[in-house]
Order: C-alpha cells, then sequence, then structure tokens
C-alpha cells in the first residue's frame, strides 16, 4: 500500500510541476504581448494624432482616442519612502478638508484618489498635497459584434 500512495504522489508533484512551468510559461508569454500591445497602442495614438482622427472604423472594430486620468502618490516599488511621505502629505491634508468625512468612508484605493482628485480639479480647486496627478491619451477599441 505504501509502495502505490508514493507512486500517485509521485505522478501528481509531476502533473504539478508541469503545470506549474505552463504558467510560467504562459506568464512570460502574456508580459511580451502587453509590451508588444503597448508599442502598437502608441503607434495607433501617434497615427491618429498625425491625422487629427479622434475615432475611426476599421474592419476589425471602432478605435477611439481618450484621456485617462491619473492620480497616485508615486511607485511604492520605485521609491517606497516617497511613497509614503507623498500619502502622509496626503493624509494630513485630508484630515484638514472638509471632504475627510466623506473620502473615509471610502476605501482608498487608486481609483477613489483619482476620483476625488479629478472632481477637485474639475471644481477649480489645485491639486491635494503628496498627490502625482497626469494625464495619458489611450485607446478605447469596441470589436464589432459578429452578425
Amino acid at each position: 500500500m505504501g509502495q502505490d500512495n508514493t507512486v500517485y504522489l509521485s505522478d501528481i508533484a509531476k502533473q504539478y510541476t508541469l503545470l506549474r512551468n505552463d504558467l510560467s510559461d504562459l506568464e512570460a508569454r502574456v508580459k511580451t504581448l502587453k509590451t508588444t500591445i503597448n508599442a502598437v497602442e502608441n503607434k495607433l495614438i501617434e497615427q491618429m494624432i498625425i491625422q487629427d482622427l479622434q475615432s475611426f472604423k476599421s474592419p476589425t472594430g471602432t478605435f477611439s482616442l481618450r484621456s485617462q486620468f491619473y492620480a497616485n502618490f508615486g511607485s511604492k516599488e520605485k521609491d517606497p519612502e516617497g511613497y509614503e511621505e507623498n500619502r502622509g502629505y496626503f493624509y494630513t491634508w485630508l484630515r484638514k478638508s472638509k471632504d475627510f468625512d466623506l473620502v473615509v468612508r471610502q476605501a482608498l484605493t487608486n481609483n477613489t484618489i483619482r476620483g476625488f482628485v479629478q472632481d477637485l480639479l474639475e471644481a477649480g480647486k489645485p491639486m491635494p498635497p503628496g498627490v502625482k496627478g497626469y494625464s495619458e491619451t489611450v485607446i478605447s477599441y469596441r470589436k464589432h459584434k459578429e452578425e
């Protein structure tokens, strides 16, 4: 009975190892595809701007330029100390602001911060301390429905 269990365990372990290797290969492929997609998207944006197009239809779908606003405290991975310092500046400012109760009821994710900061900027108020905001032109893509 011990021998059978060992063989069975070895088979499962082998299957596990093969699946983990497959997953690693797929993750590497996804990373490569994302890099390639970003490069092609940048070319597409550049050409649409050169040709003064806000959107166009192709046989594969409809492509549109849109501006995406981002707000965060900087890069946690590249500059953890700066990130925490900026986060502290923002929270100190936020506690003193009228919007503190409204904002703290929500989880303060990058999306929450982005929305909050975007609302402030649209109302003509300054960017809060510690927050880095920027806009980026991106492609919006809608695949044509298959008939």
